[in-house]
């Protein structure tokens, strides 16, 4: 009788060492899964929480007082100087988001970083109108920044933090830079004496 020509001409493999392997690549793929903990992590403890916020903020607000150390001589090293702070501002930005807190504190922290967000949004238009020698644009988005410092503050106060947005000036001074710019001449480049970044108020 005639083989079957559909029928295959070696044994068939066993599938016992593939079914190894996925299981094997399956164990794998769960333990790297729990090393990297995607959901963030322990639940802090609310003392926990606000501890190391607070050691966030100071982080960056003596990195801050640092770099304000360096007077730039040029309108370029006072762009690069933005960019810095500008840096700093978004790092500590990420590591206070990355804080896995108590749940209730959820809505007043969520408060607090978006209008952080938009402090730093201002700080980005600023560094743009520097680039772009654009003085009056500069003016404004610094007096914006310093405008909305104490609400910052107020919003951190609200979450139970002590250190972050605390104003690096004294309220009349930082109600003086809130004031919108009257007569900027639109040419005229950041200088020496007020470089772009806004270090006078912050955003931390």
């Amino acid at each position: 009788m005639p083989g079957d020509p559909l029928a295959p001409t070696h044994p068939r493999p066993s599938r016992l060492p593939w079914v190894l392997a996925g299981a094997g690549a399956i164990a794998v793929m769960v333990a790297l899964f729990l090393l990297l903990d995607p959901f963030g992590g322990e639940e802090l403890s609310r003392a926990d929480f606000l501890s190391q916020g607070d050691e966030i903020c100071v982080e960056a607000r003596d990195a801050f007082t640092e770099l304000q150390g360096q007077t730039p001589a040029t309108a370029r090293e006072a762009v690069d100087l933005t960019d810095q702070l500008i840096g700093i501002s978004e790092d500590e930005q990420d590591e206070l988001s990355e804080l896995n807190g108590p749940s209730e504190l959820d809505e007043a922290m969520d408060a607090y970083l978006s209008r952080r967000e938009e402090g730093i949004d201002e700080l980005h238009r600023g560094l743009d109108a520097a680039e772009a020698d654009d003085g009056q644009a500069y003016a404004s988005a610094q007096a914006k920044v310093a405008a909305q410092q104490l609400e910052r503050l107020d919003l951190a106060r609200a979450v139970g933090f002590t250190e972050c947005s605390r104003p690096l000036v004294e309220r009349a001074e930082l109600a003086r830079q809130a004031k919108p710019p009257s007569g900027s001449d639109p040419s005229a480049p950041p200088t020496v004496a007020n470089p772009p970044g806004f270090p006078s108020s912050g955003e931390n």
